[in-house]
């Protein structure tokens, strides 16, 4: 008789505070909403906002949600306290595979106390990205130092009792050096909804009104404040020209940016509207031709991959991992060169084409294709 196939799904570090969800839980969501029928039992583990992005992937989901009152903490109070409610509550159901969807101590530890005690259990363990050193990481440097240090702990705590699943053959490496065995280690890319994306149409506003666009979080590793500074350079050459920012993030971020945006007069050339959904999303972006991501760290660019899908050329800083990624489908700029970044989107601009080639590569990154991938390496390690 073949044994039942129970799973639980770790999203105990869903994004709050802002609308909007990190690559890393879309992943989560879109693979499960396509793989869920290969398993007998499938129980979620989140906050009421995951629960609530989860029911918009997935009919009639087994949620356990922690409790509301977590979120009035401090982050790192709040991690704590739903890092002990994981600890304490999965340990009434019994679960042959747990999926951690982010290597933050509340997904991480309770897995590993679980996978302690039951050992017969399989730990899968996503790590989409290794942070930079603190002491040159864009931000906060307490912050950035305890991240980095949280990082670690949760490394080693997974080197050696989980299977791993990173996106890029960077981070991959990287963890073979720090002694993780190659046999648990595999590399799965986050992917699109190819044809989604390809049925919304254009936005019904007039084309001028939108000439350049940014969709990510507002953090300063996202290269938030670098857009105001490259975008400073568009305008002096092209006054009327418009960028739109699309994201959210935490409100003292957010507001910095509208503070600095006034600062140096950028009012009527930016445009910060926000989370906006799927539909929306693409529409905007359909209605440009240049896609600008700043972004100073990334495992693999979601915001890219979506960007190339609805035919922009896509203009980046140089992250080595994009080469690997991307190859020729983007525009590399060397970090910090502002002046060559603004050129460049002055030149795609003035071209004023459609990237049909980024487009056709992008289908490579379908969702359907990379659940199949999630399945098999799944499926293996339970049967």
């Amino acid at each position: 008789m073949e044994s039942q196939k129970n799973i639980l799904i770790m999203v105990n570090s869903f994004w709050v505070n802002a609308k909007g969800m990190s690559g890393g839980d879309e992943m989560t969501f879109q693979i499960f909403k396509r793989i869920k029928p290969n398993f007998d039992s499938l129980i979620w583990l989140t906050n009421e906002d995951g629960a609530k992005n989860i029911r918009l992937f997935t009919d009639n989901p087994t949620i356990i949600i922690t409790p509301g009152y977590f979120e009035k903490f401090p982050i790192s109070i709040g991690y704590f306290l739903k890092m002990l409610f994981a600890c304490i509550t999965i340990y009434k159901y019994k679960f042959n595979f747990i999926y951690s969807s982010s290597d933050f101590f509340p997904d991480v530890i309770p897995s590993w106390l679980y996978q302690k005690i039951n050992k017969e259990t399989r730990w899968i363990q996503c790590v989409y990205h290794l942070y930079p050193s603190y002491k040159i990481r864009a931000g906060n440097i307490i912050l950035n130092f305890l991240l980095q240090s949280s990082q670690k702990f949760s490394l080693y705590l997974s080197k050696t009792n989980s299977k791993v699943v990173t996106i890029n053959s960077d981070v991959y490496t990287d963890l073979l050096n720090l002694g993780y065995d190659i046999n648990n280690l595999t590399i799965i890319t986050p992917g699109i909804d190819f044809a989604v994306i390809q049925s919304s149409p254009k936005a019904l506003i007039r084309k001028e009104n939108i000439n350049a666009v940014f969709l990510g979080r507002i953090k300063v590793s996202k290269g938030v404040f670098d857009l105001l500074d490259i975008w400073s350079l568009v305008i002096k050459e092209k006054e009327n020209l418009q960028l739109t920012i699309i994201g959210s993030g935490e409100e003292k971020i957010q507001n910095e940016l509208h503070k600095q945006i006034r600062l140096k007069k950028l009012e009527k050339n930016i445009s910060v509207i926000g989370f906006v959904d799927s539909e929306k999303k693409y529409e905007l972006m359909k209605n440009s031709n240049v896609f600008i991501f700043p972004s100073h760290e990334e495992g693999f660019g979601i915001a890219i991959a979506e960007a190339l899908a609805c035919s922009m050329n896509v203009l980046v800083w140089d992250l080595p991992v994009y080469e690997e990624i991307y190859g020729n489908n983007i525009i590399k700029i060397d970090m910090g060169n502002n002046f060559k970044f603004s050129q460049e989107i002055i030149s795609y601009l003035d071209k004023n084409i459609k990237n049909t080639t980024g487009k056709n590569f992008s289908k490579k990154f379908d969702w359907e294709i990379v659940s199949k991938n999630m399945k098999k390496w799944i499926i293996n390690e339970i049967e």
